[in-house]
């Protein structure tokens, strides 16, 4: 681990700390301390205090993924490192590690101190499924500060989370190890392969930042080490470390465990193919923190591949909103609105997608020239006449394009809204509809005072299909009636048909 990270994670002007979901609950937790401390009774590494919460099986794995004397990769009085892991009884322990001192034995260096905190795996969800914000309000609280006093028995703890990742350091991190390494972890990690990663880099950060990159649920099953010296008895599903590679690529022999070296190759391996994997690697690559934390740290019910990648295709096709033309935006609205309902957070990922491209195409429709709204009008009012879901959600963009229409085009907007009404009658129009069909008859009340008799002549047949009845269709018949006059009054000769 880089001794001069802070997982505690400053703010930075190159990334905001993130706001975590459901701040204001407090969990609680129960908690260990695994040092060593001469006593009367004992002496060396063991678990010296632990709250009353903590079962037998509990305390045993503690005890075994708990680094002891020269635990850490680097040996200054500033080192620390941070581990966690799933517990047989189903919950989770996330652990912080420092140094607390000099070693008391006569084999010197520095006293290993870890606190373990044991949660609930659904209570990691308060923290975004982020076990280093577990670490970053145990450190807040004070209980990174050593403790070589304890009582035996230890108080539960409450956490909340408060503080989250700085994001700029996880890019700077990113970008030392570089982006094709990153990506090659993240693969790693979806596939289910043990991972060694070592390097001159910030154990902490890397991990974080490939954590961010995987589902909430996910998280919460990974065991893993950041700034650990390696022990194969521990089992992390993922080591981050500095050390020398020869020596560990010869533990690792017989075993199936990668070791992934960024220095000896910075370009890093082919990612994996994966809508998931690619969107992950392009909010890296665009330092897009918050969006990604707002993927991926959701209560995903099923992470299998097929899911994941699914919403990751959801993801990209958002992100290529922007560069489609009005046709694109149709289509995109066409496949994915008024779709059946999906577990989540692939219904929600749908919704919002949804929601973005019908904000994008209205934003061009409702000040496109009158031929663009011609043109698009039959796709728009065929995707709103689908369903009772497309219609209220299109309505504004119905309701705003037959209005542009009315400012540019009166006679263009007399003929659209007879066409839609010939399908749909009044009934599903909606208060947005409703009010751009009246204001569209005052319009024309007001236009044909002025028209010539072409003009009129061209506003005759879309008056004739709209409905007989209601008080729609008595503000039509009394509109019949103003033309039906004005052509009276008008010569037919020699005059110039309005557009």
């Amino acid at each position: 681990m880089d001794p001069g990270s802070d997982v505690t994670g400053p703010s930075s002007a190159a990334g905001t700390p993130a706001k975590q979901p459901g701040v204001s609950k407090a969990v609680r937790c129960d908690q260990a301390i695994f040092t060593s401390v001469g006593s009367a009774i004992a002496s060396g590494y063991r678990l010296v205090a632990a709250s009353r919460g903590l079962k037998t099986e509990e305390k045993q794995q503690i005890i075994k993924c708990s680094p002891s004397h020269d635990g850490l990769c680097d040996t200054s009085p500033e080192a620390v490192g941070v581990s966690c892991y799933p517990l047989a009884t189903g919950r989770l322990a996330v652990a912080y590690t420092c140094c607390a001192g000099l070693e008391q034995s006569a084999r010197g260096g520095q006293r290993i101190y870890t606190r373990a905190v044991v949660l609930a795996e659904e209570d990691l969800g308060t923290f975004a499924y982020n076990p280093f914000d577990v670490v970053r309000s145990l450190i807040a609280g004070g209980g990174g500060t050593p403790d070589l006093k304890p009582p035996t028995e230890l108080p539960a703890l409450e956490l909340s989370a408060t503080i989250g990742p700085d994001y700029g350091t996880l890019s700077d991190c990113v970008g030392t190890v570089g982006i094709g390494w990153t990506r090659c972890v993240l693969d790693h990690l979806l596939a289910g392969r043990p991972t060694v990663i070592v390097g001159d880099f910030g154990a902490a950060e890397l991990i974080e930042a490939v954590l961010l990159g995987l589902p909430g649920p996910l998280r919460a099953r990974l065991s893993f080490a950041a700034g650990l010296r390696y022990s194969l008895a521990r089992g992390f599903g993922l080591s981050a470390l500095a050390g020398d590679p020869v020596r560990l690529r010869q533990s690792l022999r017989g075993h199936e465990i990668d070791l992934l070296e960024p220095a000896a190759d910075q370009a890093g391996p082919a990612p994996a193919d994966g809508a998931w994997g690619r969107m992950v690697q392009h909010r890296w690559e665009q330092g897009r923190w918050s969006d990604l934390v707002g993927v991926t740290s959701r209560r995903y019910g099923d992470c299998s591949a097929a899911t994941l990648d699914r919403c990751g295709e959801l993801c990209a096709r958002r992100d290529e909103l922007s560069d489609l033309d009005c046709d694109g935006l149709i289509g995109t609205l066409n496949k994915y609105a008024g779709t059946a309902p999906q577990e989540e957070p692939a219904g929600e990922l749908t919704a919002t997608l949804v929601s973005d491209a019908l904000r994008e195409l209205t934003d061009r429709l409702c000040t496109a020239p009158i031929d663009d709204l011609t043109r698009y009008w039959g796709a728009v009012t065929d995707l709103w006449k689908r369903s009772a879901a497309t219609s209220v959600r299109l309505s504004p963009l119905v309701a705003g394009m037959l209005k542009r229409m009315t400012r540019l085009s009166p006679i263009a907007a007399a003929k659209a809204a007879s066409r839609l009404l010939a399908s749909v009658g009044v009934g599903r129009n909606g208060t947005a509809v409703r009010q751009a069909l009246d204001d569209l008859l005052d319009h024309l009340g007001e236009w044909l005072h002025d028209q010539p008799i072409d003009g009129l002549r061209m506003l005759e047949a879309p008056l004739r299909h709209w409905p007989p009845s209601g008080a729609l269709g008595d503000r039509v018949r009394q509109l019949e009636q103003q033309l039906a006059a004005r052509v009276a009054d008008q010569p037919a000769a020699g005059v110039e048909a309005a557009s």
